[in-house]
């Protein structure tokens, strides 16, 4: 018999992996560089955040690594301060980008079941061996779980 699924535990365990695998990719230095930015962060700083360009809100754009930038605390910040002013500066590094994600946002929300959450979990803990993450990269609370999926997924389970 299998566990019963638990979606808000489980969605907090896909934004640990985002997470991660985000940072990583951007070596854990902010992408958006605005005056007064932090630069290159340790991987545990709390100050080393992930950044959506558009909201999270929508499982869709939730774990969408082309909707995801790393960013210092205080970019983050402005961002969210300055959403016009984010938005073309995104548009303008990234421009490739904008446009993919402005078209998810006109793709209508549907209901997720818990395949659906799986199967993003698989994307993840794809790009996670990827980009070789580290376990030293979670928070402690959640280095056992990545150990443990992490050669699930390698035997295939």
């Amino acid at each position: 018999m299998s566990k019963k699924f638990h979606k808000k535990a489980f969605k907090l365990w896909l934004d640990q992996l985002c997470k991660v695998c985000v940072k990583d990719r951007d070596d854990f230095t902010c992408q958006i560089q605005h005056e007064g930015c932090s630069g290159k962060m340790m991987p545990l700083d709390k100050n080393c955040q992930w950044c959506h360009v558009k909201s999270k809100q929508r499982n869709i754009m939730r774990w969408n690594f082309l909707d995801i930038i790393c960013g210092c605390g205080h970019c983050h910040q402005w961002g969210h301060a300055n959403p016009n002013e984010f938005g073309v500066w995104f548009a303008k590094k990234y421009p490739v980008r904008n446009d993919y994600i402005n078209s998810l946002t006109q793709i209508p929300p549907k209901v997720w079941y818990e395949d659906d959450f799986r199967d993003v979990e698989l994307v993840l803990l794809r790009k996670c061996l990827d980009l070789d993450v580290k376990v030293e990269y979670f928070p402690e609370s959640y280095r056992s779980r990545f150990l443990k999926r992490i050669e699930e997924f390698k035997r295939g389970a």
